[in-house]
């Protein structure tokens, strides 16, 4: 079982290219002067007591009044507990050949109905959105074989929100997060058709969703201790940066891959996050690279939340055509 504390207590300041470790009673007292203090005289006192450059401790108080800030979404009380699964990057749709960029779904959804999972998050691009996608404007070809928006949306109910239903069962929770491909590329389409606004929006078209997350860096969806959102970063070292961003056990997706770090602090040992890039649910090969050798790795993410937010979780990754979960082999 795996446990993380929620407190705020955990901080690492970059400085001057190095790290410069503070006390918790130095960032207990930057939080208290910040709640009562204006915020450059709290700066000017914290400077003065602790010894430090204003210049330090003015990006120690910025950074500690952001998640201040956040707190009450963070740390918020909710209900949700249980078996969960976090199924990332289907991009359902089709390629410029016609082929499933998706892999078939019929195993997965034979999991799920053995799974039972209480929540199911879709982790992002569940829709790979090509008939809107700005990188196609100009590739008539292609654009010739892309189907309506309306009509796109009609068929990822059919083939995917209905059934995913039908597998998890009426009370399971099931969550959409948005992506880069679908969430992102819908603003931006009625960014350019204003008119569009009200129509094409994600959360009017997807049946069977019980609560969608925007794509924005900020917003996860949050069950017990742990965090889902879609993942934004592309470095090589992507999970050490978002385990640094966000002092969070998350799970994400957006690079396909599996990749984990560790982030942890000098000041608490109890106090550490495991960030993971979490498989992709779509074709590896990625037909705009041409096919070049990639990273990517297919599967999805399992765990257990009890309800005090502690849980556990694991990586189930596809080996070639078959995945094992819970003690039971399926075939692709």
């Amino acid at each position: 079982m795996c446990y993380y504390s929620s407190n705020y207590t955990r901080v690492v300041l970059t400085h001057y290219g190095g790290f410069m470790n503070w006390t918790k009673s130095e960032v207990e007292r930057i939080d208290n002067l910040l709640s009562s203090t204006p915020f450059n005289e709290a700066v000017r006192i914290a400077a003065k007591e602790t010894r430090r450059s204003e210049s330090s401790v003015r990006y120690m108080a910025k950074r500690r009044a952001y998640f201040s800030k956040q707190a009450g979404f963070l740390d918020k009380k909710v209900d949700d507990f249980g078996k969960v699964v976090g199924l990332f990057d289907l991009h359902y749709g089709k390629d410029e050949n016609g082929n499933n960029i998706h892999l078939p779904l019929e195993p997965m959804l034979t999991f799920l109905g053995d799974y039972k999972p209480d929540v199911l998050v879709l982790g992002g691009d569940n829709l790979d959105m090509a008939c809107i996608s700005h990188w196609l404007k100009q590739n008539l070809l292609r654009q010739r074989d892309l189907p309506l928006l309306k009509d796109y949306y009609n068929d990822y109910n059919r083939d995917v929100s209905r059934p995913l239903r039908q597998s998890v069962g009426p009370k399971c929770k099931i969550v959409f997060l948005g992506g880069n491909h679908d969430w992102a590329w819908v603003e931006r389409y009625i960014e350019e058709n204003p008119n569009a606004e009200g129509f094409v929006n994600l959360e009017k078209n997807i049946e069977e969703v019980d609560e969608f997350i925007p794509y924005q860096m900020d917003r996860f969806y949050k069950i017990g201790r742990l965090f889902y959102h879609h993942g934004f970063r592309r470095n090589k070292y992507h999970a050490a940066l978002t385990a640094i961003e966000s002092l969070r056990a998350v799970r994400y997706g957006h690079l396909h891959s599996l990749q984990a770090y560790t982030q942890s602090s000098n000041i608490d040992i109890e106090d550490y996050h495991i960030a993971i890039s979490c498989p992709c649910w779509c074709n590896r090969a990625e037909g705009y690279a041409r096919n070049r050798p990639n990273a990517h790795v297919n599967g999805f993410q399992v765990g257990y939340v009890e309800k005090d937010g502690s849980f556990e979780d694991y990586i189930v990754v596809m080996n070639k055509h078959w995945f094992r979960a819970e003690g039971k082999n399926y075939k692709v």
